[in-house]
């Protein structure tokens, strides 16, 4: 399966962001038209710190305001917190499947804390939210 161009720079940008590549960031963000960096790219740079820190994503972020932004937001981007520990939960279980047990015991056991910080924020919050499937 080959990605297509638009595809490509965002892949490249969420890289760039997490490796802490500010030139590429720059030269992505350029490349791309005000329709392409929108949404996804907004979705993608959402998704940073979990691989690579607040200060990268925030660094990312003020690139991309003084780059040509990031556009305005979708109706549905900015969403409550009711359902987030079971959207979560239901994103991690399909990604561990039978070892979704054993993966939440392990994170319980680092603290008690962590397992719940995981399923609500990394999965509920950030990796299950529409808008980059």
């Amino acid at each position: 399966m080959s990605l297509s161009d638009p595809d490509r720079r965002l892949l490249r940008f969420f890289l760039a962001s997490v490796l802490g590549n500010w030139d590429e960031v720059r030269r992505l963000r350029s490349q791309a038209g005000s329709s392409e960096a929108s949404r996804r790219w907004r979705e993608a740079l959402l998704q940073v710190h979990l691989f690579a820190g607040v200060p990268r994503q925030v660094e990312a972020a003020g690139i991309l305001v003084t780059a040509g932004g990031l556009g305005a937001l979708d109706a549905d981007e900015l969403e409550g917190t009711s359902d987030v520990r079971e959207r979560g939960a239901a994103l991690f279980d399909r990604i561990y499947a039978d070892e979704s047990g054993a993966v939440r015991a392990m994170l319980s056991r680092g603290h008690p804390e962590f397992e719940s910080w995981v399923l609500e924020h990394a999965y509920g919050r950030v990796l299950s939210r529409p808008g980059l499937p």
